[in-house]
């Protein structure tokens, strides 16, 4: 297992494309800054507080979520698919080496090169933020934590890539696969996010808001059923067992940037998943705007949550889909015709 390691490292190291990502994956976070910086000169550098120079740096270091995830869907399957075309894993087998090494050594290096682009990126950040106006600003360490949460998701996306290039002997299906999964990111974060109350919240919104209505002299009848369509149906499963909102929830747009240089920061201690006042629920639900925030997180539980809280639960489903596209995958590969 230790040799299938070594040789698996020794392939990335010797690799140009390897390290042709990791450097792009560090510079990447300088395009950033400047732009931030560039802002800055505009005549806001007086309005760089500490709240402002928090966001800023999760702003900058953050962004490795977008970018690795999908830098790996093509480098990945490319990269590991050579082991066949190429015959290495024929040569392994008849070297006596089990297949379950094959498929771990295989597994992990790309694990630790994912986990290496992230820690490239946000070591870029930093160092960059340090020679910018901007000062860097990790509040007491906790946003490495949250980096950290975030790392692990990628590094479960590339257990996925890799599982999918070893059951999978056709050389363009893995990759089309990939690329797709990345692309469904979007979609099912705004799905995830959108629907991720359950009923016991919605019953719990409904009390305060009849209550809220009757004293207010409203008529109307609040609209339990309506909570539960066929958007909720696709939604809230994905954000129960999936990481599909940690995006939505965890990191900032650049559309952001504008704003909180002009005083507006973001960067806080809990995570809303208020979605009883949001802008879609302004658009197709007549309970909206009734009860004021403040009640809602009063009264309904799970309105609002710590980072903390949020942080576990991603991290453990992070873990749970690794242990899953692992054992998945390596009981496709144990039985697969290699030859």
């Amino acid at each position: 297992m230790i040799q299938l390691l070594k040789f698996e490292f020794y392939r990335l190291l010797k690799s140009k494309i390897s390290w042709i990502i990791l450097a792009v994956m560090t510079v990447l976070p300088v395009l950033a800054v400047i732009v931030i910086s560039l802002f800055i000169k505009l005549g806001n550098e007086d309005r760089i507080t500490p709240d402002v120079a928090k966001f800023m740096t999760w702003l900058v270091i953050s962004y490795f979520y977008k970018w690795v995830p999908m830098v790996t869907a093509l480098f990945i399957p490319i990269f590991t698919g050579r082991n066949f075309r190429d015959g290495f894993i024929r040569n392994m087998i008849t070297a006596g080496h089990t297949r379950f090494q094959i498929f771990a050594s295989a597994v992990i290096s790309k694990a630790v090169y994912t986990a290496l682009l992230c820690t490239g990126y946000v070591l870029g950040g930093i160092l960059s933020l340090l020679v910018s106006p901007v000062p860097v600003n990790l509040n007491g360490g906790e946003m490495l934590l949250r980096a950290l949460t975030l790392m692990l998701s990628a590094v479960a996306t590339s257990v996925l890539y890799t599982t999918l290039v070893m059951v999978i002997r056709n050389k363009a299906v893995p990759i089309i696969l990939s690329v797709l999964f990345v692309m469904s990111f979007t979609v099912c974060g705004l799905l995830a996010s959108s629907f991720s109350y359950n009923h016991k919240m919605v019953r719990q919104y409904s009390k305060i808001w009849t209550k809220t209505a009757r004293e207010n002299g409203f008529a109307s009848e609040f609209d339990e059923d309506g909570y539960f369509n066929v958007g909720w149906y696709a939604g809230h499963p994905l954000f129960v067992f999936t990481n599909a909102s940690m995006e939505n929830e965890f990191m900032f747009t650049s559309s952001s940037l504008v704003s909180d240089i002009n005083g507006a920061t973001s960067y806080s201690d809990e995570i809303s998943r208020n979605n009883f006042n949001s802008v879609s629920s302004y658009l197709f639900s007549k309970n909206a705007g009734i009860v004021g925030n403040e009640a809602i997180k009063k009264h309904v539980d799970g309105a609002y949550v710590s980072v903390e809280r949020a942080e576990l639960e991603y991290n453990m489903k992070s873990v749970v889909w690794i242990m899953i596209y692992f054992g998945a995958g390596y009981a496709i590969f144990r039985k697969k015709n290699i030859f």
